[in-house]
């Protein structure tokens, strides 16, 4: 939980818990998105590609639209899935 503050880049922690959205999401000040806790993921999402699936442990970094995670510009995301729950790791994408 504590990357964001630990981070010297850009970048943001999601955790995705079935039935109650994003459980908790810290994020460094410089990260371009926003998330909102509770929300259910968004489509675009790659976290949310892995709940569909329900099979798919996750763990590549993908390339996902900003709107994924509330933000303009692309990012990468590596999500994991963690039982049910899926944790995706967030950077804003290199120019």
């Amino acid at each position: 939980m504590q990357l964001a503050d630990l981070a010297g880049v850009a970048c943001a922690a999601a955790l995705h818990v079935p039935g109650r959205g994003i459980k908790w999401a810290p994020e460094t000040l410089a990260f371009p998105g926003k998330i909102v806790r509770f929300r259910p993921l968004r489509d675009e999402s790659a976290a949310a590609r892995i709940v569909r699936r329900r099979f798919d442990p996750g763990g590549e970094p993908r390339e996902v639209p900003g709107s994924a995670w509330g933000g303009r510009q692309p990012f990468v995301e590596q999500p994991i899935r963690l039982g049910a729950a899926v944790l995706s790791f967030i950077v804003p994408r290199p120019a």
